[in-house]
């Protein structure tokens, strides 16, 4: 029984460091809280890549109901950039999601063929 607890403690340590790595790019890693600037010397010029504004709206719970888009403020916008990047045949498309100039998060997408 302490064995199997053992491995599951093990295998969740596992899975819980596998999700908080970054990229690896050419022999370097791109890691959550690195600048634009450290990735694309990092991993060079994504294949791909758009900017866009989040919108920020301020809504007051005490008089609106959170669904209620319509009496929300808006407060202006939140500069967010995604870049994706392609590994090779068989790996997975690589997005990376920037906010306020630094890597917030990376997703995979499809599988290259």
């Amino acid at each position: 029984m302490k064995i199997a607890k053992l491995v599951v403690s093990l295998l969740t340590l596992a899975c819980c460091a596998a999700a908080n790595a970054g990229l690896r790019c050419n022999g370097d890693i791109a890691d959550i809280g690195d600048s634009k600037a450290s990735v694309l010397m990092k991993c060079g010029t994504p294949f791909f890549a758009q900017a866009f504004c989040l919108p920020l709206r301020y809504v007051d719970l005490d008089f609106v109901r959170p669904s209620d888009a319509a009496a929300a403020v808006s407060l202006g916008c939140f500069p967010v950039d995604e870049w994706s990047y392609n590994p090779g045949s068989g790996q997975f498309v690589a997005i990376m999601h920037f906010e306020a100039g630094r890597l917030a998060s990376i997703r995979y997408g499809d599988r290259i063929p």
